[in-house]
């Protein structure tokens, strides 16, 4: 997503017109493996159905299930793209970034960046990375930007579909943050049953809702 967000600067600052940013990676190795385990990452709790492991949000979240993919976005100078009749999908208003402990941070420079309030936000994917202490960071943070306005914020992760892979996870949410935008229509939190607290914001889950959503924002987290 960083990438993402670097292509945007670029073109916004017009040393290019088109931008290609993502990434892609894959954990699903001896070494990849052995990394998260020595992190303590891993979902490692034993289940009749293996599917159920990964649990992003949950309050019974205990590790992430390692997923592998890649994910890229087309980016571009919006008379560039209608001059040549491109099908435009979305447009980025704002990027906001900063270090592992400014999730707050980050959310609030890329609602200035756009110049939104918290109230014009009605999606959020999450990052999600089903970790007990990371998501309950990342849903504080959420709950300290859109407080009071957090009654009208629909909240989502996808990690337990694809699991989490690495430098491709944003640029894939993104890419869901985006069709959700196009078609209106928000996907839920798979094996999300309940968060440890109520923090003010609906996370979806069991299906897709259909909700009428001018602004969406998508989050990212790295170790």
């Amino acid at each position: 997503l960083q990438a993402v967000g670097e292509a945007f600067r670029i073109i916004q600052r017009g040393d290019a017109d088109l931008m290609l940013a993502g990434g892609a990676e894959s954990k699903v190795n001896p070494v990849g493996i052995s990394q998260y385990k020595i992190l303590g990452a891993l979902s490692e709790s034993p289940s009749e159905d293996a599917k159920l492991n990964y649990r992003p949000l949950d309050e019974r979240s205990q590790g992430f299930v390692i997923g592998e993919g890649a994910g890229f976005l087309v980016l571009e100078e919006r008379e560039h793209a209608l001059k040549r009749g491109a099908r435009i999908y979305a447009e980025l208003v704002g990027y906001g970034s900063s270090s592992v402990h400014g999730r707050k941070t980050a959310m609030e420079a890329a609602l200035k960046d756009a110049g939104l309030r918290a109230a014009d936000l009605r999606y959020l994917q999450a990052a999600g990375l089903g970790l007990k202490k990371e998501d309950g960071l990342e849903q504080q943070a959420i709950y300290d930007v859109f407080n009071g306005a957090g009654k009208d914020l629909s909240v989502s992760a996808s990690k337990a579909l694809t699991g989490f892979t690495g430098f491709s996870a944003g640029a894939l949410d993104l890419i869901l943050s985006v069709l959700a935008l196009k078609r209106q229509m928000i996907p839920p939190t798979l094996n999300f049953s309940k968060a440890e607290k109520d923090w003010g914001f609906q996370i979806v889950k069991d299906k897709a809702i259909r909700k009428n959503i001018p602004y969406a924002m998508t989050n990212a987290s790295g170790f």
